[in-house]
């Protein structure tokens, strides 16, 4: 697990797929990293529940995760818990 989040941006990026806990802003829902990547889902992937995040700089690509877990361990959690 990320250990840099707070267990409470953790907790809330597990709702977001747990829960449907998410706002979608154009379809999207945003996610970052510690580094301050900023990525999103579409919300269409996230309601079949395939982990891809499409990088803000480049959003034709995408890297899959195989299971929360593992995008959580790569240090991705959802955007509207997180300030900087």
């Amino acid at each position: 697990m990320c250990e840099s989040w707070p267990e409470y941006a953790i907790a809330r990026t597990r709702r977001v797929f747990e829960e449907n806990g998410y706002v979608a802003r154009n379809g999207k829902i945003f996610f970052k990293k510690m580094d301050r990547t900023r990525g999103f889902m579409y919300e269409a992937e996230l309601e079949k529940v395939q982990y891809r995040m499409h990088p803000i700089k480049d959003s034709h690509t995408f890297v899959e995760y195989e299971s929360l877990d593992a995008m959580l361990e790569a240090g991705w959690a959802v955007e509207s818990v997180i300030s900087f």
